[in-house]
């Protein structure tokens, strides 16, 4: 796998206000980031370009500066774009010591956020990360995490009402204005998705009679699945041209693509030079180039699917069940490139969530709530943490208790893979990774499981903070106009400004 991190650059301008190379090597040890910073002592400006933005971050900057760069950037439109990296920053051994972008990622069924701007500096090989189990949201065996407005907002698969998270407080609050259901950011507004309806800034942008959800906006166009009929219809995804100066979606000029069948539905979805990548439950790929969709490959008879999708460097790299691999998609190959785990073929892995953190690679894995990191700087996975303390691993077991809930329900009511382990979401916001957890489906009650302890039922659901002392991140501010960043390496921190704003 290539080295680095983000997708789609555009030529943007750059200077290096500060750097205090002759006084690393003496205070090396004072803290992770100046250890880091270590590595700069003989950096390598390569292939500064761009074609994002940047936002005020959330870190404490510290009295002594060590290195800044300053970036101005035009956005230009926003119309669902891949928004891509600022900058890399190498050593004379070519390797990525430090950058800043923002990532492209969508993980089942949830478009990520895009305007959250990642600025990272490599650490050490053997740096720990610091795990932390944030208090349960809600009793639910499932939670999904999104980000609302710079804020950590949880959904629970079947319980009450989105929860928002109180730093200051160490507290969940409901909010009953946060949107129940999916949501990405789009030039200054959010994109609020709802059964059969999409809001943009208090104002519905479509609609439908028929039964529509699992949108996304990518490359202009607004795409949502409309349910099949059983035999009497199969399943569609329309592609509705829209953008955020428009009042409403262009359903007339919609090019509607006819799924393999009725119970068919997207997966995934990713952009590649203009291009929209979509992938079936059932496996299939398709592309759609701003006016017409075409079929990629057709995986009839084949157990082949995708979970996630990622923009890195100019590929899209792609999540796959049943064997946990990586596949990266290059606008005209889809070819496996690499797998977390050396047994994953054996059949019942599932590369579920993709993200981007500290520079390098992390995987959400099924059925065992693993989370893999692949580092850049030594070309390897490693186990970077199980979010699950039961049960003990087991290479030959295919899914968690799946031999106890076949003796528990011999009529098989409930699946022998029900209590498999998700990683379900995960969410770089405000310098920290959140990841949360859910059983199989997520929307089973806790009291069906009733040969577990309620401290392990509590590991289903439940959300995590996993926290690297070399990232700073902070969502932007969508200005319209050409904006200027500066990005800061200070002796214990990282800090961003955007137009002189922290």
């Amino acid at each position: 796998m290539a080295n680095a991190i983000w997708h789609q650059w555009v030529g943007c301008e750059y200077r290096v206000l500060k750097t205090a190379k002759e006084n690393i090597v003496s205070q090396r040890s004072a803290s992770p980031v100046l250890s880091s910073y270590a590595r700069l002592q003989r950096f390598i400006l390569t292939a500064l370009l761009c074609w994002t933005v940047f936002t005020p971050g959330a870190v404490q900057a510290s009295e002594e500066l060590h290195y800044a760069l300053t970036v101005n950037v035009n956005f230009g439109q926003d119309l669902g774009q891949p928004l891509g990296s600022l900058f890399e920053v190498r050593d004379s051994q070519g390797e990525v010591v430090l950058g800043a972008g923002f990532a492209s990622v969508y993980n089942t069924m949830l478009q990520g956020n895009r305007h959250e701007l990642q600025l990272y500096l490599h650490g050490d090989r053997d740096e720990a990360l610091e795990i932390s189990s944030l208090p349960r949201p809600s009793p639910a065996m499932g939670t999904f995490i999104t980000a609302y407005n710079g804020e950590l907002l949880a959904n629970a698969m079947n319980y009450g009402s989105p929860m928002v998270w109180d730093s200051a407080s160490t507290t969940w609050r409901e909010d009953t204005t946060a949107p129940r259901y999916y949501q990405t950011p789009v030039a200054s507004g959010n994109l609020v998705f709802r059964p059969s309806q999409v809001e943009y800034q208090g104002r519905t942008i479509f609609a439908s009679e028929r039964t529509t959800a699992l949108f996304f906006y990518g490359a202009g166009n607004l795409f949502a699945w409309e349910e099949g009929e059983s035999d009497l219809s199969k399943a569609k995804v329309h592609a509705v041209p829209w953008t955020p100066d428009r009042d409403r979606a262009d359903m007339d000029h919609a090019a509607t693509l006819e799924l393999a069948t009725s119970s068919a539905f997207p997966y995934c979805y990713g952009v590649l030079d203009n291009e929209v990548l979509m992938v079936s439950n059932l496996g299939w790929l398709y592309g759609f180039d701003g006016e017409q969709w075409r079929l990629i490959q057709d995986n009839s008879g084949n157990v082949f699917q995708m979970y996630t999708m990622l923009n890195v460097y100019d590929r899209l790299l792609l999540g796959n069940f049943p064997t946990g691999g990586i596949y990266a998609w290059d606008g005209n190959t889809l070819e496996f490139v690499s797998a977390p785990l050396d047994y994953a073929h054996s059949g019942m892995f599932e590369a579920q969530t993709f993200a981007l953190y500290g520079g390098d690679l992390y995987v959400g894995m099924w059925p065992w709530g693993e989370l893999w990191r692949y580092s850049v700087l030594d070309n390897e996975w490693n186990l970077a943490a199980r979010l699950f303390s039961h049960p003990e691993r087991d290479s030959d077991l295919l899914t968690p208790y799946r031999s106890l809930l076949r003796t528990e329900f011999p009529s098989r009511e409930y699946s022998s893979h029900s209590l498999g382990q998700r990683v379900y979401s995960l969410l770089p916001l405000s310098g920290s990774l959140y990841a949360s957890t859910s059983a199989r489906s997520g929307r089973d009650g806790r009291d069906i499981f009733h040969f577990l302890s309620q401290q392990e039922l509590d590991q289903y659901g439940a959300v995590h903070r996993i926290t690297a002392p070399t990232e700073a991140s902070a969502q932007i501010r969508w200005t319209g106009e050409p904006t200027t960043f500066v990005l800061e390496v200070h002796s214990d921190s990282l800090r961003i400004l955007q137009d002189g704003v922290e």
